[in-house]
């Protein structure tokens, strides 16, 4: 955002444009989420041509969907969205704001389209990997890995799983024994891992996502 608002910055002394960005965030509930939008709003301060429409999609696709129409009706010069999960019905509704030839910045997860301009955030099909390397030095003798996932219809949880498993290729005595999925929040998958405890008592090595 640094970089887009720096280059839309450049603006001659008498340019009277006021530019709109809508984010959609998947989700607020996360505290590096709240800092990166206090962050985005202190840049933002620098640049009083520019206006944030924030919307919190609560975890919900549905009300990301909702969210993305109206910030379009609102004229949004670009669309910052951090999509919920790699839904088709999702990827529609972006590729269709793409279209409209309203920028799309795509941070943190991903569609399963090409439309859009930049993508901002990890690499977590090397992540995955790294993880899925580190696994046979961890446990030399091999053992049982139970994967506790995030939001399974997410592009970082289908990345770092594709990742590990990718890893581990070359190490057949490591099992992937259990997958559990924690949603990517705290509380769920603590009440998930409470639900398993005999799995998770019978395995080597953990891998949270």
């Amino acid at each position: 955002l640094l970089l887009i608002c720096r280059g839309w910055g450049c603006q001659t002394p008498t340019e009277k444009k006021t530019y709109t960005i809508g984010f959609s965030q998947c989700t607020g509930g996360d505290e590096w989420r709240r800092v990166m939008l206090n962050d985005m709003k202190r840049e933002l301060a620098l640049y009083p041509h520019f206006q944030l429409l924030y919307k919190d999609a609560a975890n919900s696709t549905a009300t990301q969907l909702a969210q993305i129409k109206e910030l379009v009706r609102q004229d949004i010069d670009l669309l910052i969205i951090s999509p919920n999960e790699t839904s088709s019905v999702l990827t529609a509704a972006i590729d269709e704001v793409f279209q409209k030839g309203i920028p799309v910045v795509l941070l943190d997860r991903k569609i399963t389209s090409d439309s859009y301009n930049s993508f901002i955030g990890a690499d977590n099909l090397e992540i995955g990997r790294m993880v899925g390397e580190a696994v046979p030095t961890l446990l030399k003798n091999g053992g049982k890995v139970v994967e506790i996932w995030g939001l399974a219809s997410s592009s970082p949880a289908q990345e770092r799983h594709k990742g590990l498993m990718e890893g581990i290729a070359k190490a057949p005595k490591i099992q992937i024994s259990s997958q559990l999925y924690g949603q990517w929040e705290q509380d769920t998958a603590r009440k998930v891992a409470l639900a398993n405890l005999d799995i998770l008592r019978e395995t080597d090595l953990v891998f949270a996502h």
